[in-house]
């Protein structure tokens, strides 16, 4: 039997940054890196919701009234606490306006209105401007959301985008990062730090696609009995680089132990005429089915669960009907949820 002393020499230093060493504890310095980088990650690192933007020649004439524009859905990331909307206006354009508005709906509750009044301005870009609206959100929830314009107003682009906690509050998703230089890391910091990553993988991933009507009287509508495409209204037996299509990027967004990547899909719609069923799939180019969405009938939202690979995914949207029923689509989210 033979017997070791442990050897006293200090063990090489691990990263370039020294401040962890082999079999020794991790003390606060390598901590307080660590954990201001996930409270970075919550504050900054944010998903982009929705970007929608018309051609000037698509810009239609304002129109009087209260006008529902568009529509969306997505799924609140962790320590979420704003919805964000940058909204580009084009002038006025009739002089019946009294006082125009544009505004987000939130789950139900109006934001803050955006007014313009008619100036006899012409559609130029300096006559075009963009207003900042800021919606409280709670996280880890789905959110719909709407735009509307009232009396004339012409909103002409969207983007929609999170905003998350400062790391100073630790109530809904933030970690504590005040440590000093020597101090150890206890149970309970490393507890915060799991806590926080996991709920960040699980919600925070991508929005991986949003589309909307332009306006009420622009929505899609369909009759055939066949799934066919939701651009084009004609094209049916999958996705091709040479018919309308999407690209869904889920590369390296599983997780180790898994080679999917959990998604959901929301569509708002609904069955204008007749009693048949409704639907709305994703294939990819191969007319796999990836997901469906069925029973439509109701003006409202609808949505189902499914797991794509990780990969670059060629997809095309289709709908379907039956038994004569006539479909409207509204509105089409796509997003990573675990």
């Amino acid at each position: 039997m033979s017997t070791h002393e442990a050897s006293k020499t200090i063990p090489r230093l691990i990263g370039r940054t020294g401040f962890a060493r082999n079999t020794l504890p991790v003390m606060g310095a390598f901590g307080r890196r660590v954990w201001g980088a996930t409270n970075h990650c919550l504050l900054y690192r944010r998903k982009t919701i929705s970007t929608k933007c018309l051609d000037l020649q698509n810009i239609t004439a304002g129109a009087s009234g209260t006008n529902v524009l568009w529509h969306g859905s997505y799924h609140s990331g962790h320590g979420a606490r704003l919805l964000v909307a940058r909204i580009g206006l084009a002038p006025v354009d009739n002089s019946l306006a009294t006082d125009a508005e544009t505004y987000l709906t939130v789950d139900g509750t109006d934001t803050w209105k955006v007014h313009q009044t008619y100036l006899g301005l012409s559609d130029t870009a300096d006559n075009f401007s963009i207003a900042l609206i800021p919606a409280a959100v709670a996280s880890d929830q789905v959110i719909n959301w709407s735009l509307t314009a009232v009396d004339y107003a012409r909103p002409y682009s969207l983007c929609l985008y999170e905003l998350g906690d400062h790391e100073a509050d630790t109530t809904d998703g933030g970690v504590n990062s005040q440590m000093g230089q020597a101090s150890p890391l206890l149970d309970s910091r490393h507890k915060q730090l799991h806590e926080a990553q996991t709920e960040m993988w699980k919600t925070n991933a991508a929005h991986l696609y949003s589309w909307s009507r332009n306006n009420a009287g622009t929505a899609p509508t369909f009759t055939s009995a066949t799934y066919t495409n939701f651009w084009d209204g004609t094209t049916t037996g999958g996705a091709s680089v040479t018919t309308p299509h999407i690209t869904l990027e889920t590369t390296y967004h599983n997780t180790v132990g898994s080679t999917n990547v959990p998604i959901v899909m929301r569509v708002r719609g609904e069955r204008t005429a007749g009693s048949g069923a409704c639907s709305v799939q994703l294939v990819d180019d191969g007319n796999n089915q990836l997901a469906e969405v069925t029973g439509i009938t109701t003006d409202g939202w609808y949505q189902t669960t499914a797991n794509l690979t990780a990969g670059t995914i060629i997809a095309a949207i289709e709908a379907k009907t039956t038994f004569g029923s006539t479909l409207r689509i509204d509105a089409i989210s796509i997003y990573e949820h675990e």
